[in-house]
């Protein structure tokens, strides 16, 4: 639960390349469920629960982590 005009900040991990193999390592040594929705599924979400102003972050680009977005919604 965020507060009035509260700021979403989360990460999603890819379903391809090393994103698939964490999803499944994920699941196989510790039994954590990980899920991946397309990135425009997850704008069209946050928009439809309120949110006006979306932001997909590519963690490559800084964190060299090419699996992964992060996402900044308000």
């Amino acid at each position: 639960m965020l507060k009035d005009n509260g700021m979403l900040i989360t990460t999603v991990i890819s379903k391809y390349g090393l994103g698939f193999v964490y999803i499944t390592m994920a699941k196989l040594l510790r039994g954590i469920n990980k899920y991946y929705y397309h990135l425009g599924e997850i704008i069209k979400k946050l928009k439809a629960t309120g949110f006006s102003d979306v932001k997909i972050i590519k963690l490559n680009s800084w964190l060299h982590v090419p699996w992964a977005y992060m996402v900044v919604a308000e």
